[in-house]
């Protein structure tokens, strides 16, 4: 599907299936699942350190009973944990006997980074005027946020006047109060503290498809139930070939979204087409009205594809507009460029590419009579036949 969105193509060519807030973060009491063990001592263990997983500083008291793990109540959240790690204890730090106790953390309360602006502060008052820099802001009863900096002034009145973030940090949480590590940083001022309201967060979007993404490149999400996931982001980071993340400043939302009527168009993505292949392109949509979308072998756009690579076209019986256009990549250089005919988007370009199947490939598993198993560097399309 093709959408014009300020002036630029963008296209949507997977569904999404799934889209969940991947941030690390802190333990939560409720979400964990205790595999007790066996022939553990019985007793009761404080404040007993939690190894294993993505994070650290967890802690926990621990309850055996009947030689096994019943209880577990955490003390300290820790910080920079994944969902679904497993995390277990020194035997010799509950009783020195038994194996097999863990406990599977479930889903991370998400934390993140600070985002400028997107808080409230109280000015306090007392302080030396002045401009302060590479302050620290803490919370004092949560195990987490940290190296967050901050350029501070204080006025002629003696009050915060303006506060400037200049390292994000990790490990916040939304509305958790931040307080100078002394007022000694800040010039003396009293009762100056910082609340946060969103908190910059890592999303992952899982497609049906291979997403073929780059770092750096921009997408637009529109659908998405909560609406707080929707919006323009910038590629972060990719993960696999159907998972990218992008990161957004949220308050307090569900860390898992409903997906069903979420739509992904990629901003003029450099999309590897398969030599040989027929591609279909929707631009029904009503971005469209009033533009043409043409292929061409050269980008100065003066070798427009025929008949030859032009296998199919819809156009509105009515107005003449374009709903669709099919495109065959036989005898297609590698490249080919796709504009705007009528010359309002100027357009961009697209790869084309040898079958992934084609070629030698290493088998790695044993065959059978009737399959045989490799890997493909990259995931090939679907609709295959023999």
């Amino acid at each position: 599907d093709v959408k014009i969105i300020n002036d630029k193509y963008h296209f949507k060519y997977f569904d999404v299936t799934n889209f969940f807030i991947s941030s690390p973060g802190r333990i939560v009491q409720a979400n964990i699942a205790i595999t007790g063990g066996t022939g553990l001592s019985d007793g009761n263990y404080s404040n007993v350190p939690l190894i294993g997983g993505t994070g650290q500083n967890a802690s926990a008291n621990i309850t055996v009973s009947g030689n096994t793990v019943t209880s577990v109540s955490i003390q300290g959240q820790g910080k920079g944990y994944t969902d679904g790690d497993v995390l277990t204890a020194n035997i010799s730090n509950i009783g020195g006997t038994g194996q097999n106790f863990s406990i599977d953390i479930g889903n991370v309360k998400k934390t993140g980074g600070l985002v400028q602006n997107l808080w409230t502060f109280m000015p306090g008052s007392g302080g030396t005027p002045g401009t302060y820099t590479r302050v620290p802001l803490v919370n004092t009863s949560a195990p987490s946020g940290e190296d967050a900096e901050f350029t501070i002034v204080v006025n002629d009145s003696g009050e915060v006047s303006s506060v400037t973030l200049t390292k994000e940090g990790k490990g916040y949480y939304n509305n958790e109060q931040l307080d100078p590590v002394t007022n000694n940083d800040i010039g003396g001022v009293n009762g100056f503290y910082l609340t946060p309201n969103s908190i910059n967060q890592e999303f992952t979007v899982r497609g049906s498809a291979a997403h073929q993404l780059t770092i750096g490149d921009e997408v637009v999400i529109t659908g998405t139930n909560p609406s707080d996931y929707d919006g323009t982001h910038t590629v972060t980071s990719i993960s696999t070939g159907r998972r990218f993340q992008f990161k957004k400043a949220v308050g307090v939302i569900t860390d898992t979204a409903i997906p069903t009527a979420t739509e992904v168009y990629c901003k003029e993505p450099k999309l590897d087409l398969i030599n040989g292949h027929l591609y279909k392109f929707d631009t029904t949509d009503s971005s469209n009205a009033d533009r043409r979308l043409e292929f061409t072998f050269d980008k100065e756009n003066t070798n427009v594809f025929t008949y030859k690579n032009i296998v199919g076209a819809e156009n509105d019986p009515v107005t003449g507009q374009q709903n669709s256009v099919t495109i065959s990549l036989n005898e297609v250089p590698g490249t080919l460029f796709y504009f705007d005919i009528n010359g309002n988007v100027s357009g961009s370009y697209l790869s084309v590419v040898n079958d992934p199947f084609l070629g030698a490939n290493t088998v790695s598993a044993v065959p059978t009579v009737t399959t045989i198993e490799f890997i493909l560097a990259r995931e090939p399309e679907n609709n295959y036949t023999s």
